[in-house]
């Protein structure tokens, strides 16, 4: 079974208007020392229970930070919109496994 941090990496990675700037050094909790800027660290914020009528059920709302590091403030921007893009035009999509 897959689990969802890759399955947010295979879609960012999927974005070559993301990849053309940060290349694969999209890292979930911790950047790699080696990583030069700019590059892309997401990590889980919290994670919501779904509740039904009988009881706990096997889904979950995981919510995420992303955080772009780079070496001017316009790099940074054009990563946080690119990203952000990405994800507003998502739209129930199944990823390794994982619907995002």
């Amino acid at each position: 079974m897959s689990d969802i941090k890759t399955s947010i990496f295979d879609f960012i990675s999927a974005d070559g208007s993301i990849t053309a700037l940060v290349g694969t050094r999209i890292r979930p909790q911790l950047a790699s020392m080696i990583d030069t800027t700019p590059y892309i660290v997401y990590e889980r914020s919290s994670m919501d229970i779904v509740r039904s009528l009988t009881g706990i059920s096997d889904l979950k709302n995981d919510n995420f930070t992303f955080m772009v590091y780079a070496d001017t403030q316009l790099e940074v921007e054009t990563l946080k919109d690119l990203v952000t893009g990405a994800f507003n035009a998502l739209s129930r999509q199944t990823v390794t496994g994982i619907e995002l």
